[in-house]
């Protein structure tokens, strides 16, 4: 047995890039909540929570179907040089796929909030609302983040994530205080648009 080190560093290389953008996106996901939690009422926090976690189960789609084509448009990068690029046609129909879940969603909120946690939770639904355009944006981007790293390109992943973690910090501070659960809504929106 001899290590390749060549491959070692190139793998720790990546390893590291990708790394960064998984912490950029894990804090971009929790610190609106934390900042509610810091400004607004208890209830508040409740209710931007119900929201944030549906919102969040809409992603489960696109994230398997991310799961699913990273290998093979990673095999076709490396075999062919990708000169028919699977990527725009599986962004179109994540974004389209996207858009029909979150109608249905934007159609069914009220209904599932209040049977599932009751009128008491129905201030949920405008966050929600609110959160929706950049879940089906998100829903493409995935799918461009596969096409990415297929290239070893997660650098540029982490590079986006920090800055829209950065840009939801700033709208954070400044809208939640003013506007409460839906501030934060936009604020998360706008930073994954970013």
């Amino acid at each position: 047995f001899r290590p390749d080190w060549e491959r070692f560093k190139a793998d720790l290389r990546f390893g590291l890039e990708s790394y960064g953008g998984a912490v950029a996106g894990f804090l971009l996901h929790r610190q609106d909540q934390f900042l509610v939690a810091y400004f607004r009422e208890p209830a508040e926090v409740g209710h931007y929570a119900v929201a944030y976690s549906l919102i969040m189960m809409m992603g489960i789609l696109p994230n398997a179907i991310q799961a699913a084509f990273l290998p093979k448009v990673t095999a076709r990068y490396y075999q062919d040089g990708e000169k028919e690029s699977m990527t725009p046609f599986v962004c179109r129909v994540m974004m389209l796929l996207s858009l029909a879940i979150g109608l249905v969603a934007a159609a069914l909120v009220w209904p599932v909030i209040r049977v599932f946690y009751g009128a008491e939770f129905l201030p949920a639904v405008p966050p929600f609302l609110l959160l929706l355009p950049a879940v089906i944006f998100l829903a493409g981007l995935s799918t461009l983040h596969s096409a990415m790293q297929a290239r070893s390109a997660q650098r540029w992943i982490s590079i986006g994530a920090g800055v829209a973690l950065v840009v939801n910090l700033g709208l954070d501070l400044w809208m939640i205080p003013r506007w409460g659960i839906e501030g934060a809504a936009v604020a998360s929106s706008s930073a994954y648009l970013v």
